[in-house]
């Protein structure tokens, strides 16, 4: 029995509409990883709490020095002056990029709250050992405050002198997410 004409069509429907989804390839880099569910208290913001997940023997701390939503996603085994890997989360207003845009600066893509992201990437060679550094900075995706406020941005960075673990801290910054449980951890 060969296939009707309309067959044919809603394949190709089906093909065209999942090639225009956002894909990464980056929860490849998290199989064998254990991870830990986590949440991070946004109460400086307002804009509800966020969830994600890190690899076991990581922690999340909040930054009480400031005047915005800041975390730190750090391993307090790595006792090294410069961290193998850690990653920075904030929510403010007007984020200062740390990674700026030039010619040496290379680009990968993502997946962050559903939505295609490209991460700003960089390597410091000039450091000994050699230092990578990942950013992001994306609209806040869920609403904050009072309409007409100014929007909310979310700012990720991850940093380390570790390949692999740079790449698994990005893969969890892409694990982030609206926390839905309303359980305070």
């Amino acid at each position: 029995m060969i296939p009707s004409r309309p067959f044919f069509l809603l394949l190709l429907l089906a093909l065209l509409l999942t090639s225009c989804q956002p894909t990464s390839d980056r929860a490849s880099v998290l199989k064998g990883v254990r991870l830990v569910p986590s949440v991070m208290q946004c109460s400086r913001t307002k804009g509800g709490d966020l969830a994600i997940q890190i690899p076991f023997g990581f922690m999340i701390e909040a930054a009480p020095e400031a005047k915005h939503d800041m975390f730190y996603i750090v391993n307090p085994a790595d006792s090294s002056g410069t961290q193998r890997g850690m990653a920075v989360i904030q929510i403010r207003q007007n984020p200062i990029p740390i990674i700026p845009d030039s010619i040496a600066t290379g680009n990968s893509t993502g997946i962050l709250f559903g939505e295609g992201i490209n991460w700003n990437e960089a390597t410091l060679d000039d450091e000994t050992p050699r230092v990578l550094q990942r950013e992001v900075i994306l609209p806040y995706p869920f609403p904050i405050g009072n309409a007409g406020a100014a929007p909310m941005q979310l700012q990720a960075f991850v940093v380390g002198m570790d390949s692999a673990l740079v790449e698994r801290l990005v893969a969890c910054v892409e694990t982030l997410s609206r926390d839905t449980s309303n359980v305070r951890r």
